[in-house]
């Protein structure tokens, strides 16, 4: 098994100042797969600040996570707004019911104060306490929604679609509201000291002519708040195929983008390379569910091999979120891979007959 020279924190650090770093990272945040380690119900890792705490200092211990943290996405900020959510056992909370019905629901809506609404206040007891228990080794990082995603949350999805098209003024001041909700959720966490990430993964529905005005103003302000409030640039994770989109958002100001695997890593390199570091992008589903630690090791050398060498640097990650039910051997599997095969200078031959490469 290779060693690391730097801990996590150390290398991202590097990484986002374009400095030497011992190996690619690898991000490995396995999400709600890890409710495993405190309890018997994904709920768990949602309404109790100590179990939240609790599940990440597990998952550092027995999943070596690269980066630790919790925060509002996806569907946080529309609830401290007012939407109801229901948190199943087994699986993602999701929004039971919208709170826009009409432009007069709209109206009455208040900018939620963070230490009073919804889950807001276990989000940042759990971030403070995270800084505390892992912030001199790992980076803390609480996700953040990007703004058409909480506006689909708030007004529904396909109603938003349709204000797209029909009452594209309506639709533009529920993203304004839902930009202005975040930040103010931003503005209490950035006082932590925790840096950000941004996952919009309804912006990927609309054409590029719609992201050009309906997504990519309000997302490049909420990228600029990141980068004025931290100092740092963020990830933006945007699902599904961005390939036509790649141009915009590269253009946001974002530092990292996480690319889905319907997205060619070579090409996205090659189209924006030069501006912005890739992350990404093996299967979710096909691969890191349903496949074995080999099959991890292969893909995962497919995509260093396509973009080790992007200028602004690389990231070894999945193309979405982890599943719940992956199995915990091929969480293993993909952080040795970017160790054997990620490593400066880069070196390292995969057998084939090998059942596991670690």
């Amino acid at each position: 098994m290779c060693v690391d020279q730097m801990t996590p924190r150390e290398r991202m650090y590097a990484f986002k100042h374009q400095q030497a770093i011992d190996r690619i990272p690898c991000g490995l945040c396995p999400g709600d797969y890890i409710y495993k380690l405190v309890g018997d119900s994904v709920s768990d890792l949602y309404l109790s600040s100590k179990q939240i705490v609790k599940s990440q200092i597990q998952a550092r211990q027995v999943y070596e996570i690269q980066s630790a943290g919790t925060g509002p996405v996806v569907n946080g900020i529309a609830e401290a707004v007012g939407c109801k959510v229901i948190y199943p056992k087994h699986d993602t909370p999701y929004i039971s019911e919208h709170i826009i019905n009409d432009y007069g629901d709209y109206k009455r809506l208040e900018i939620p104060e963070p230490r009073k609404s919804g889950r807001l206040n276990i989000i940042l007891e759990a971030l403070e306490e995270l800084l505390e228990c892992l912030g001199n080794e790992l980076p803390i990082v609480s996700e953040i929604p990007g703004p058409l995603t909480t506006a689909s949350n708030l007004r529904g999805i396909e109603n938003l679609m349709i204000d797209l098209y029909e009452n594209p003024e309506f639709a533009k001041e529920i993203i304004e509201f839902s930009l202005r909700c975040t930040v103010e959720y931003m503005n209490e966490a950035s006082k932590l000291g925790v840096e950000f990430s941004i996952s919009d993964p309804v912006a990927s529905l609309i054409g590029d002519s719609f992201f050009q005005e309906f997504e990519f103003p309000f997302l490049k302000e909420l990228v600029q708040n990141v980068v004025n409030l931290t100092k740092e640039t963020p990830l933006l994770h945007i699902c599904g195929n961005t390939t036509k989109l790649l141009g915009q958002i590269a253009d946001t100001g974002a530092g990292i983008i996480s690319l889905d695997e319907k997205v060619d890593m070579e090409a996205a390199k090659n189209e924006i390379g030069t501006k912005i570091a890739l992350y990404g992008n093996i299967s979710p589903t096909k691969v890191m569910l349903s496949g074995s630690p080999l099959e991890i090791c292969i893909e995962a050398k497919k995509c260093i091999q396509k973009a080790y060498d992007n200028p602004k640097g690389f990231v070894l990650g999945l193309g979405c979120g982890m599943p719940i039910d992956t199995p915990e051997e091929n969480i293993y599997a993909l952080l040795e891979s970017a160790r054997k095969f990620g490593r400066y200078p880069l070196k390292g031959e995969l057998n084939i007959n090998e059942n596991i490469c670690y």
